[in-house]
This record gives structure tokens, C-alpha cells and sequence, in this order.
């Protein structure tokens, strides 16, 4: 997506490494609710063009920081407001992705 705006192929290099660094996280975070089956609580990752496998919710469990009662709210929230509008996903990444507030960019009046 970035490399089709002409905003970000305006910026300086550094400006691009610093954004997609930082925002590449949060994006991600963001698109695990496109491929989330919102009543059995698992993603479907592709496998190749004839498999899949499901993921469940419930991996997030074994980690240390919560993240599955974090990441369930956060994706319930945005599932409700999104409701597969793919627009609303694509205006998100892009609010994520050019946020002026980052150290290391150079060029912050650029980014708005």
C-alpha cells in the first residue's frame, strides 16, 4: 500500500524507514481482524493455494503480557465499527502509517 501513494514515494529514505519501522507493527495488528472468524475466534493463514491451517485466539494465551484479552477487545472494537469495509481498514493503515509524532524522522513537516 505505501508504495502506491505518492505522499510516501515524496519522502526521503530515512523518513520511510522510520515510518515503516514503527508503524509496520500496529498495521499488522490492524489487518488480523480482515482474516479473524469473528465466531469461531481463529484467523485462517494460507498454506498454499490448496491448504490452510486455523490459528485459534487461544495461542495468545501463552504469552506473559495479556495479549489475548488486549488483542480479543481491540479486535471486537474494530470489528464493529469496520464491518468489512475494507476502506476503513485502508484510511487506519494510513493514519498508523504517516503519524508525524515519531522520533527520527527527519522531515516531520512533511508527514500530516
Amino acid at each position: 500500500m505505501s508504495t502506491n501513494m505518492t505522499e510516501f514515494s515524496e519522502l526521503c529514505e530515512d523518513d520511510k524507514i522510520a515510518l515503516l519501522k514503527k508503524g509496520c507493527t500496529e498495521i499488522i495488528c490492524l489487518l488480523t481482524v480482515v482474516t479473524f472468524d469473528f465466531e469461531g475466534e481463529f484467523w485462517t493463514v494460507p498454506i498454499d493455494d490448496e491448504n490452510a491451517a486455523q490459528v485459534s485466539l487461544d495461542v495468545l494465551k501463552w504469552g506473559k503480557w495479556n495479549l489475548y484479552d488486549l488483542h480479543r477487545q481491540f479486535m471486537f472494537n474494530v470489528y464493529q465499527e469496520y464491518n468489512s469495509d475494507m476502506n476503513i481498514i485502508d484510511l487506519l493503515t494510513a493514519i498508523l502509517l504517516f503519524n508525524p509524532n515519531q522520533s527520527n524522522l527527519i522531515h516531520k513537516d512533511m508527514i500530516k
